[in-house]
């Protein structure tokens, strides 16, 4: 397993790195050195949720306004899904999790 890095130093001036985390090159703010860091997996932005249908939106509705048998109901009628599947996905629909079946 690998181990998280708490900090990095410029190799130039011994300066404290401010990391974007989606680069893997920086220049240090005080002695201007170019730095390509290696070994380390840059951090992916967060994926955008998926833009809801008005039926979703109704279903997601539905299910925080306590009805969540309807917002099944409506669910399995769309997309022909088993009972414990449509609840783990209004569930995650609810968090702001859901990802499209198929």
């Amino acid at each position: 397993m690998n181990n998280p890095v708490s900090t990095l130093n410029c190799p130039a001036c011994g300066a404290s790195l401010d990391l974007e985390g989606t680069s893997l090159v920086t220049r240090c703010q005080f002695c201007g050195n170019v730095i390509q860091i290696s070994g380390v997996v840059p951090i992916q932005p967060a994926a955008q949720p998926a833009a809801l249908t008005p039926a979703l939106e109704e279903i997601r509705q539905l299910a925080r306004n306590g009805k969540l048998i309807e917002a099944i109901k409506r669910y399995r009628a769309i997309y022909g899904v088993g009972l414990q599947e449509a609840k783990d996905d209004i569930l995650a629909l609810q968090a702001n999790r859901w990802v499209p079946p198929g």
